[in-house]
């Protein structure tokens, strides 16, 4: 699964399922959920991410990711993101 900001200064947001090269699958759109940003800004940082998360470089999920999200939604422990207006 992949994370994509279609332009820099949007705040929609949207995960797809690439089944090929030229085959994508669109799983979940999102659009201002701050906690949820939070989380996937963090990874992509902590996945060595460089510049604005997921503009340039799509951020690629994994099950660990997910589960991961899983517990810090279930905990109420999702980081907090504001957008810089």
């Amino acid at each position: 699964m992949h994370i994509e900001q279609k332009q820099q200064f949007s705040s929609d947001v949207f995960s797809y399922n690439e089944i090929n090269r030229d085959e994508v699958e669109e799983i979940m759109y999102w659009r201002e959920h701050p906690r949820l940003q939070g989380f996937m800004s963090n990874l992509f940082y902590k996945k060595d991410g460089i510049g604005v998360p997921y503009i340039a470089s799509p951020l690629k999920l994994t099950v660990d990711d997910l589960l991961e999200l899983k517990k810090q939604v279930i905990n109420k422990s999702l980081p907090k993101f504001f957008w810089l207006v």
